[in-house]
């Protein structure tokens, strides 16, 4: 009885010690090879001159669903390698979050640098590295970032940081009541001609290649709307505001409920040469006379402030 004893209680001891060597707590679970260990890649992100709603201008440091293409590479071999078709859907929260922290990634165990470049809207990417979009509407604001190089495991790059530019031009609309105009008259809808929308975006550099069949049709701003034609004038909401192809004369089609008025030549600081230019916000006042309407132009930021003027038939 006394030999039954001694023995379990020697199992028992035997059995303590196995479980003391598989502790979670135990160098033998931790990894052995410090170049097996994963190592995370930290990004932020900026917007430039520009709290994001959808289908509207990007206006600060908060934006969702932006599109991040990765590609590993050592510097030598960069221009041979094509970034991925698979993008990493993030948000940025603000300028110095992780915009991988809910997605996150890892630098490789083989050395190799980490690439990474993002766009919004979303869009199909091709092996080329073109963004194909559909649905535009002159309603999406266009980004693009930096290429940026968030260097390797063991080289990681100090805070790196991804910078996205408007890629369009911003029109906004103030309706105002001039001399001999009549009173109680409402703007109600607008459409830009002489534009095309983004169809697809090479992101090497930028390049747009746009649809062909709207500078004629026109792009809508808005329709059955009601803005009140005023002395203070009327600025339209924001939802109401166009993101237009860049460098191009346009022309406005106005309907209102007296009748419908045609603004020709818009143009800013009065010169024929100078063109709409793509991350600024330009704020067109109508003004009607008569029987007439003659529009002026400024820029704010995004872009600094420009005095411009129009013409209209």
């Amino acid at each position: 009885m006394k030999t039954l004893v001694l023995s379990m209680i020697s199992i028992a001891a035997t059995i303590a010690a196995m479980t003391a060597c598989t502790s979670e707590s135990d160098p033998i679970n931790d990894i052995t090879n410090p170049k097996d260990a994963k190592v995370e890649i930290n990004v932020t992100a900026n917007v430039l001159k520009a709290e994001v709603q959808s289908k509207a201008a990007v206006t600060g440091n908060v934006l969702t669903g932006v599109q991040i293409l990765r590609k590993n590479a050592k510097p030598a071999d960069l221009a041979s390698t094509n970034w991925g078709t698979t993008p990493i859907v993030v948000d940025i929260e603000n300028s110095t979050s992780n915009i991988f922290e809910k997605n996150q990634q890892y630098y490789e165990p083989s050395g190799e640098n980490a690439y990474f470049i993002g766009f919004y809207p979303a869009g199909t990417v091709s092996n080329t590295g073109i963004v194909t979009f559909t649905d535009m509407t002159g309603k999406q604001d266009l980004l693009l970032s930096n290429e940026l190089d968030a260097g390797a495991r063991g080289s990681v790059t100090n805070s790196p940081a991804l910078t996205f530019s408007h890629k369009l031009a911003l029109i906004k609309f103030t309706f105002k009541q001039g001399t001999g105009y009549p009173n109680n008259d409402n703007v109600t809808g607008l459409t830009v001609k002489g534009v095309e929308l983004p169809a697809s975006m090479k992101l090497s550099d930028g390049t747009i290649t746009y649809t062909t069949d709207k500078a004629a049709t026109g792009i809508t701003a808005f329709s059955s709307k009601n803005y009140a034609i005023n002395a203070a004038g009327t600025a339209i909401n924001d939802e109401d505001a166009l993101m237009i192809e860049p460098e191009k004369d346009i022309t406005l089609e106005i309907t209102t409920e007296k009748g419908t008025f045609t603004v020709s030549s818009v143009k800013i600081n009065n010169s024929d040469s100078e063109k709409i230019a793509a991350g600024k916000q330009y704020n067109i006042s109508i003004t009607f006379n008569g029987t007439a309407a003659n529009a002026t132009a400024t820029i704010t930021p995004w872009g600094e402030a420009i005095d411009g003027e129009g013409s209209t038939n």
